[in-house]
Protein backbone atom coordinates (compact mmCIF):
# COMPACT_ATOMS: atom_id res chain seq x y z
CA UNK A 1 0.00 0.00 0.00
CA UNK A 2 2.61 2.69 1.01
CA UNK A 3 4.63 2.05 -2.36
CA UNK A 4 1.50 1.62 -4.67
CA UNK A 5 -0.27 4.63 -3.47
CA UNK A 6 -3.08 2.77 -2.50
CA UNK A 7 -5.70 4.10 0.50
CA UNK A 8 -7.56 0.95 1.39
CA UNK A 9 -6.95 -2.80 1.54
CA UNK A 10 -9.04 -6.12 2.92
CA UNK A 11 -7.08 -7.55 5.41
CA UNK A 12 -7.96 -11.78 6.14
CA UNK A 13 -5.87 -14.06 8.01
CA UNK A 14 -6.63 -17.47 9.56
CA UNK A 15 -7.79 -15.51 12.98
CA UNK A 16 -8.76 -11.98 11.78
CA UNK A 17 -9.95 -10.03 8.67
CA UNK A 18 -10.62 -6.18 8.62
CA UNK A 19 -9.57 -3.05 7.04
CA UNK A 20 -6.14 -1.72 6.69
CA UNK A 21 -6.29 2.26 5.31
CA UNK A 22 -4.41 5.29 5.34
CA UNK A 23 -5.69 9.05 4.96
CA UNK A 24 -2.01 9.98 3.33
CA UNK A 25 -1.11 11.52 6.89
CA UNK A 26 2.60 12.18 7.93
CA UNK A 27 2.80 11.99 11.77
CA UNK A 28 5.74 12.31 14.26
CA UNK A 29 6.23 10.41 17.06
CA UNK A 30 9.80 11.91 18.88
CA UNK A 31 12.78 11.85 16.28
CA UNK A 32 10.44 9.36 13.81
CA UNK A 33 7.93 10.18 11.02
CA UNK A 34 5.95 8.13 8.52
CA UNK A 35 3.12 8.10 7.32
CA UNK A 36 0.15 6.77 9.28
CA UNK A 37 -1.98 3.49 8.55
CA UNK A 38 -4.51 2.19 10.38
CA UNK A 39 -6.81 -1.14 10.97
CA UNK A 40 -9.58 -1.74 12.28
CA UNK A 41 -9.80 -5.94 12.94
CA UNK A 42 -12.66 -8.60 13.79
CA UNK A 43 -10.55 -11.13 15.37
CA UNK A 44 -11.67 -14.42 17.39
CA UNK A 45 -11.28 -12.37 20.71
CA UNK A 46 -13.18 -9.52 19.39
CA UNK A 47 -13.47 -6.18 17.73
CA UNK A 48 -10.04 -3.99 17.98
CA UNK A 49 -7.73 -1.28 16.14
CA UNK A 50 -4.34 -0.03 15.51
CA UNK A 51 -2.59 2.33 14.26
CA UNK A 52 1.34 2.43 13.20
CA UNK A 53 3.53 4.46 11.01
CA UNK A 54 5.49 3.89 7.62
CA UNK A 55 9.05 5.39 7.32
CA UNK A 56 10.78 4.51 3.92
CA UNK A 57 14.71 5.60 5.01
CA UNK A 58 16.37 3.51 2.08
CA UNK A 59 14.95 4.86 -1.18
CA UNK A 60 15.11 1.10 -2.36
CA UNK A 61 18.85 0.70 -0.85
CA UNK A 62 19.92 -1.46 2.20
CA UNK A 63 22.87 -2.99 3.69
CA UNK A 64 23.16 -7.15 3.91
CA UNK A 65 21.04 -6.49 7.38
CA UNK A 66 17.95 -5.17 6.07
CA UNK A 67 18.69 -1.96 7.98
CA UNK A 68 19.53 1.14 6.59
CA UNK A 69 22.98 2.46 7.35
CA UNK A 70 22.06 5.88 5.94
Amino acid sequence: MYLAGEDERNVEGAEYEGRLYTEQRFEMLGAFGGQRFDVDLDTSHGRDTATFLVNEQTGGYGGSSGFSRN
